[in-house]
């Protein structure tokens, strides 16, 4: 991984490193570790590296190259200043992004006593069994990278020709209110297709299509909900390639309240929902700023990069 660079933070008596990195210092009198560390993350440096690397099979970005690297040098104490300002939006970024790993919901409308397996209340569809071929661009591939809680991240998608779209979305297309949910990697994680789009799924991602017996949204409750990820623990396999295994998802038995119930469970689950879009939008915000610094370090126009539109549920 060409360029990459860590800083270390701890201080060990003893501490041993493969020696196809180079450890080096800061002359801290002039310059703050940290501030270097903001410099290392900006695409400047990204730049440089993808410049001066070289090689055939393999890149290499020399030392030297290194050592030749010009950086914008203000006094120490500004750099403790840029330093703290970066620091406080990470702070926040880290903070919204463990929340939105941990949500889930705890209602009380599952204190019911009647209970289904989860093919009696849905189809579920095992989307793909095989690597498909990603070309520059074409229908959208969701794999489980592209979905956060409630949410498809279209801008991380990958894209396959029109035969492998076809070939891959024999058995089931996508339509608005499936829930796509990973059963390997962010096991667990579930999003409903906000809207009729052109997608396949890919491999480790199900599909569940509810019948008439619940309301599709109520199902994505029952997945992100407190007692769903109880149990959803008990069901996880493997050692290598942890995942959940169809028969034991489609065995499982959920709550099935009356549809009152849950039309309130959904209710709290959009109230939650807006509390997490306005959190996510805070972070897009920091994350803005944080490039908005780098640009002043620089001393270049910031651009916000034009992106094609989020697909979110309030869309």
């Amino acid at each position: 991984n060409v360029g990459s660079i860590g800083l270390n933070t701890n201080d060990y008596d003893n501490q041993i490193i493969s020696g196809a990195y180079i450890v080096f210092a800061c002359k801290e009198d002039e310059l703050n570790p940290k501030y270097l560390s903001v410099l290392f993350n900006s695409k400047g440096f990204l730049n440089y590296v993808n410049d001066k690397a070289n090689g055939g099979v393999r890149m290499n970005f020399k030392f030297e190259d290194m050592e030749a690297w010009e950086i914008p040098l203000p006094s120490i104490e500004e750099q403790a200043i840029i330093v703290a300002q970066i620091e406080k939006q990470k702070a926040f970024i880290e903070g919204v992004e463990k929340v939105l790993k941990n949500w889930e919901i705890d209602i009380d409308t599952y204190n019911t006593n009647k209970s289904m397996a989860l093919e009696e209340i849905a189809d579920i569809v095992d989307c793909m069994h095989s690597t498909p071929v990603f070309i520059e661009s074409g229908y959208y591939c969701i794999d489980t990278t592209c979905i956060e809680p409630n949410r498809i991240l279209f801008e991380k998608a990958r894209f396959v020709s029109f035969e492998d779209f076809n070939y891959r979305n024999s058995r089931l297309i996508p339509k608005k209110d499936d829930i796509l949910f990973s059963r390997e990697g962010t096991i667990g994680t579930a999003v409903i297709v906000p809207k009729n789009v052109e997608l396949c799924i890919g491999q480790r991602m199900l599909l569940f299509r509810s019948n008439n017996k619940v309301l599709p949204r109520y199902l994505l409750t029952v997945f992100v909900s407190k007692w769903f990820k109880n149990v959803l623990k008990e069901l996880i396999t493997g050692t290598t390639a942890p995942h959940v295994n169809i028969k034991d998802l489609r065995e499982l038995k959920i709550p099935v309240p009356v549809i009152k119930d849950q039309e309130k469970s959904i209710k709290e689950l959009d109230s939650q929902v807006h509390i997490l879009n306005g959190l996510r939008k805070m972070k897009t915000d920091s994350e803005k700023k944080i490039r908005q610094l780098l640009a002043e370090i620089w001393g270049v126009e910031f651009i916000e990069p034009v992106k094609e539109a989020e697909n979110t549920d309030e869309e």
